[in-house]
């Protein structure tokens, strides 16, 4: 029985561990961003629910003494959230008094009463329809499936120079 190079024996490895070791990190790396993804999703659906209940508040008294100007400026200051996409504050009456961007997917809209409450009791006064945009969270994506698809060929160029070295 004849004993084989240690060359031939170490390309038989290479051909078997890193075609495995690619797959392996292909594996990971797409785990690891769908979990990244469902994260931001999660976290960007929370910051709505969470700014359109807050802002829904500050706008109650301002719409109740019919302050527009007041609106205006929480308005603004909501809107200088990159992550705002659509603003638009409704009168009982059906009036849009102020209205900002454009109406995104349903799924990152959200519709809030504007209530307020006096002496006579708590009354709905309008509405709040806020929405935000996935852009930075795609954006995001993008970069790392950028900084992942430059791993992925610097492993598959490893490989190769190991191959043709062995």
């Amino acid at each position: 029985m004849t004993k084989a190079p240690a060359s031939r024996l170490f390309g038989q490895f290479v051909r078997i561990a890193l075609p495995c070791s690619i797959a392996v990190f292909i594996g990971f790396v797409a785990a690891s961003d769908i979990i990244t993804m469902r994260a931001e999703q999660q976290r960007l659906a929370n910051k709505l629910e969470h700014l359109s209940s807050v802002y829904s508040l500050l706008f109650a008294e301002p719409l109740a003494q019919g302050e527009t100007d007041e609106l205006r400026v929480y308005s603004i200051s909501l809107i200088s959230d990159p992550e705002i996409a659509f603003i638009e504050v409704t009168h009982i009456d059906g009036r849009v008094l102020e209205r900002y961007g454009s109406e995104p997917a349903p799924r990152y809209l959200r519709r809030e009463a504007i209530s307020f409450a006096d002496q006579a009791g708590a009354q709905r006064i309008g509405s709040l329809r806020l929405g935000v945009s996935p852009a930075q969270i795609h954006a995001a994506a993008r970069q790392r499936l950028q900084r992942e698809i430059l791993l992925l060929v610097l492993l598959f160029g490893a490989i190769m120079l190991s191959l043709k070295i062995a």
